[in-house]
């Protein structure tokens, strides 16, 4: 992103570079990234919570956390 001074109080700020997919090389300009489960965008928070771990695999998954948190 450059800064610039479009005011003395504000700085705009405009990005120029771009992100681009490594598997394709395309941008994600226009296109956004393709979510894991396709579904209606009305119907995605549903999926998420149906598809969310159960109980022993988020008891699992927060200590593999806490143990990457505590050998920083």
């Amino acid at each position: 992103m450059t800064g610039y001074r479009i005011h003395p109080n504000i700085l705009m700020g405009i990005t120029v570079g771009v992100c681009r997919s490594d598997i394709t090389g395309e941008s994600f300009q226009g296109i956004g990234v393709q979510p894991d489960l396709p579904c209606k965008a009305d119907a995605a928070l549903n999926v998420a919570h149906v598809r969310a771990p159960t109980d022993p695999e988020r008891e699992e998954l927060q200590q593999t956390l806490d143990a990457l948190r505590a050998a920083k």
